[in-house]
């Protein structure tokens, strides 16, 4: 189960970020950095725990996660605006499908600002964090 490809869906399906980072295949959210020679702003998912749902049947098919969602721009009111936009479109999703992933639940649980380096150069970044269940449909 890939839950980064369903947080990818969301995001690049949200209008309010879509307006920041582009949409469809035009999306400039990544898995972990920001590859060499992409624009910003951008976000970057990255997965912080995972904990299986054990089943009497076997192997678990739901997953508890932690991902944090970097929000990352040149300016700091530009990674402040890209997090509010995140925000909006990621919290209180229930019971939903994205992507190939079924979301049980998606909980905000944190917002740090962070620096983030893109290419070597200090960039500002707004960091949210997010509690989810999820699975593949």
């Amino acid at each position: 189960m890939n839950i980064g490809d369903g947080i990818y869906a969301i995001l690049k399906n949200a209008a309010g970020v879509t307006a920041l980072i582009g949409s469809g295949d035009d999306c400039r959210a990544y898995p972990l950095m920001i590859p060499q020679t992409k624009s910003l702003p951008a976000v970057i998912y990255e997965l912080t725990s995972t904990q299986p749902f054990p089943t009497k049947d076997g192997v678990s098919t739901a997953d508890h996660s932690s991902y944090d969602l970097i929000c990352v721009d040149d300016g700091y009111d530009g990674a402040v605006d890209l997090g509010a936009a995140v925000r909006d479109a990621m919290d209180g999703i229930r019971n939903a499908t994205h992507g190939s992933i079924y979301f049980k639940h998606i909980v905000l649980m944190d917002i740090r600002d962070q620096a983030v380096e893109v290419d070597g150069i200090p960039k500002y970044g707004r960091a949210l964090s997010f509690e989810l269940r999820a699975k593949n449909t």
